[in-house]
């Protein structure tokens, strides 16, 4: 089981965030990873663990990725800007919940949680917060980057940009 990570670590990390063990991001298979992303020290997207999965979201408030501006939280949208979904999507699976996170009218992110230790990412694409990452169940496009059913484990940050 991944630990809790206390706010004093890392400074953008909120102290009630705990990773899931297991993700499926975008065909990627991903054990005990702390960040899905990080990008120059700041980490814009957080999916931590809960009744449902908790997602934090954080978007770039300038071209160089140096400020960053709370947009969600604890799956609270802090903007009208931003909206997030969820239910409980999947009958045969009793712990499946479904959150969905839009930007500006358009899906970015959709979670499916599968057990109370894993999620699947279906789909993500952060290009209306201006982050240039595209993905769905086949793979994930970072840039001019593709990861397609890879494996990671026991690391910190799965897709690290910048600094």
């Amino acid at each position: 089981m991944t630990p809790h990570i206390a706010r004093s670590e890392i400074e953008d990390v909120p102290f009630d965030y705990a990773p899931y063990s297991e993700v499926n991001f975008c065909s990627n298979k991903l054990t005990n990873v702390r960040f899905l992303i990080e990008i120059a020290g700041s980490h814009p997207i957080l999916i931590g663990q809960g009744a449902v999965p908790y997602v934090w979201v954080r978007a770039p408030a300038d071209k160089s990725f140096s400020k960053w501006t709370p947009a969600i939280e604890r799956n609270a949208a802090l903007s009208p800007q931003f909206v997030v979904t969820v239910s409980n999507g999947i009958p045969s699976i009793s712990s499946a919940a479904v959150v969905e996170i839009f930007a500006f009218g358009k899906r970015i992110i959709r979670i499916v949680r599968s057990s109370k230790t894993s999620i699947d990412i279906d789909m993500v694409d952060l290009t209306p917060i201006g982050i240039n990452m595209i993905g769905d169940k086949n793979g994930l496009r970072v840039g001019g980057m593709s990861f397609s059913k890879s494996s990671m484990n026991n690391v910190g940050t799965f897709i690290g940009l910048g600094r």
